[in-house]
């Protein structure tokens, strides 16, 4: 146990990662070439080191430890890669869904409840009214395999150890900015069995328009109209996430950090009521492959769209065994998750 955290530590210092706390010798083992570390492995468990290199390295992959010292380090920066990848869909999207299973799960969205009425001395108390509505959402699962060959352990070959985990990392995380806009992109149909942005929902305009204080007033309004459930009460619901293409990003930006409409030298000078932070803006590049120019309002986080991960592991998850198919050593990346609008 301390020779392979030492021997994955160490090589982990070789391939420029920092560690913060090595394990004990594990900068002894640092200046080991893949091959060296093979070696030290068949010698560590006693095993008989064949003199050729092909069927030392064999050997070492299916009697020691060095599947496990190759595969930590590969994690490591498969998960690390993960973590730096930027993503803008974490800004508005929540990401705490979990489900156990992959089968269809319903989320029911509870109604508001009737408001109080009045009652009178000696009156009675009335029964309160509610409803409900459920949407569905089943987890799906994504994932590639990877090969670190025998040849690239000969050749010392470190790069199958840090480029492709580290791709296959960002790949990940991209995949779940994918899952999020798509939501927006795809306008699929709700539990209702209507679409997710229609005019019977009271939230799709009746036609595309810039960026100004006309059109963003018509949006905040469709969004503090709209109604409970049983079509009581109005939500007041205030809007608090701009996303747009990074197409209008320049013209929009503009829009948002002047404070006098059409400019200082506009008679009268008329105020930017959306000017500074107002809206928190997210652009991302996936929009503009549906449309260079529709933008979108959205709520508070947590109850637009949602990320769901499998009992609620939102890292992508590694395994490995040595190769029958290929000689070397596979490695198995996978993510289940699916994004879902909640309302």
């Amino acid at each position: 146990d301390k020779f392979r955290a030492a021997a994955t530590d160490g090589l982990a210092i070789r391939l420029g990662r920092t560690v913060e706390q090595p394990a004990e010798g594990a900068r002894a083992l640092a200046g080991y070439t893949l091959r060296e570390t093979a070696r030290e492995c068949l010698v560590r468990r006693n095993q008989p080191v064949p003199e050729n290199i092909m069927d030392m390295v064999g050997r070492a992959l299916t009697t020691t430890d060095l599947p496990n010292i190759l595969g930590n380090v590969a994690n490591h920066t498969l998960q690390a890669s993960f973590e730096s990848q930027p993503e803008t869909y974490e800004t508005f999207c929540d990401t705490s869904g979990s489900l156990s299973d992959f089968k269809a799960a319903d989320l029911v969205r509870r109604g508001e409840v009737s408001n109080l009425e009045e009652v009178r001395e000696e009156g009675e108390f009335k029964y309160g009214k509610t409803a409900d509505t459920k949407e569905s959402v089943r987890l799906l699962t994504f994932g590639k395999i990877i090969n670190i060959s025998r040849q690239a352990i000969i050749n010392d070959d470190t790069g199958s150890l840090t480029g492709i985990p580290q791709d296959m990392g960002e790949s990940a995380r991209r995949l779940l900015g994918d899952l999020a806009f798509a939501v927006l992109t795809a306008n699929a149909n709700m539990g209702d069995g209507v679409a997710l942005f229609h005019a019977n929902h009271g939230n799709l305009a009746a036609s595309g328009a810039a960026v100004d204080v006309t059109s963003l007033s018509a949006a905040e309004k469709a969004m503090a109209l709209q109604k409970d459930l049983l079509g009581k009460r109005r939500l007041n619901i205030k809007p608090q996430f701009f996303i747009a293409p990074v197409s209008i990003k320049g013209v929009v930006e503009q829009f948002f950090k002047t404070d006098k409409i059409g400019g200082k030298a506009n008679q009268p000078n008329l105020f930017n009521i959306y000017f500074g932070d107002y809206f928190t803006r997210v652009y991302d590049a996936r929009l503009d492959d549906v449309s260079a120019t529709a933008w979108y309002l959205a709520g508070a986080k947590g109850k637009t769209v949602k990320l769901f991960f499998l009992n609620g592991q939102q890292t992508p998850f590694m395994e490995q065994r040595v190769g029958f198919e290929v000689d070397g050593l596979q490695l198995k990346v996978r993510l289940d998750a699916a994004a879902k609008a909640l309302s």
